[in-house]
């Protein structure tokens, strides 16, 4: 059967991502704070005002009026487009360009009926594993859009296939997101995955120096190379 996926645009996840990642202290991710790599996207006032902001209605006011100056009229009536685009898209070639190429790395069937698709203006591309949606660049090529989408999904293959497992083998949190974006290089072309997460460098280089070998060996080689020991 083949995954459904359902595209929209929304203000509140949208706002969401500016948010997680920049409000307040900006936490760092994998060697690299989201702030710090905002510098070649944002202006400069809009991180430090989210930064520094007091409360969330404070920062949530900050991104609207951030928007406010740089929105079309039309930005609302585009969105509603590029969902039916991306939405007929991804449902035409998702099954062959997506779908599949995660199942022929992971070995394992795709264990989703359907999947939410959310556009955003930010960076960056969030996601929610439970709540089985991910966020792709509202101005994506199709090619992008693409690449954002095998990715996102690359790393729910691993939270049903291999989190809980590694958990109870005793690997932290932070232990198993590395791994897990590292292990995304699998299905990407790109030879700059993960340039702005310098602590998962390391391990992705591994893992490309054995791509010839199952996911199961490639992880079981990993931890016994201790690759994930001086993750903290």
């Amino acid at each position: 059967m083949a995954v459904k996926f359902n595209v929209l645009y929304s203000e509140e996840k949208d706002i969401l991502a500016y948010l997680n990642a920049l409000w307040k202290s900006p936490w760092v991710n994998y060697g690299k704070s989201h702030y710090e790599i905002g510098k070649k996207y944002l202006p400069i006032g809009l991180l430090d005002s989210l930064k520094n902001a007091s409360s969330k209605n404070e920062a949530v006011k900050i991104i609207k009026d951030y928007w406010k100056n740089i929105r079309s009229s039309s930005f609302t009536n585009n969105s509603e487009l590029l969902s039916k685009w991306f939405s007929i898209f991804l449902n035409t070639e998702g099954s062959e360009k997506i779908i599949k190429p995660l199942e022929n790395v992971y070995q394992k069937k795709f264990p989703f009926k359907q999947i939410n698709v959310y556009l955003t203006s930010f960076f960056s591309c969030p996601y929610n594993y439970e709540e089985n949606w991910f966020m792709v660049g509202r101005n994506s090529s199709l090619l992008w859009l693409l690449s954002t989408s095998i990715h996102e999904l690359n790393h729910f293959m691993f939270y049903y296939y291999y989190d809980q497992n590694l958990e109870k083998q005793g690997f932290s949190e932070s232990q198993r997101e590395h791994l897990k974006e590292a292990l995304a290089i699998l299905t990407s072309d790109n030879s700059k995955e993960n340039q702005d997460k310098p602590q998962v460098l390391p391990i992705q280089n591994f893992i490309k120096e054995n791509k010839d070998k199952s996911i199961d060996k490639i992880i079981e080689l990993i931890i016994k190379n201790k690759l994930l020991d001086n993750i903290k």
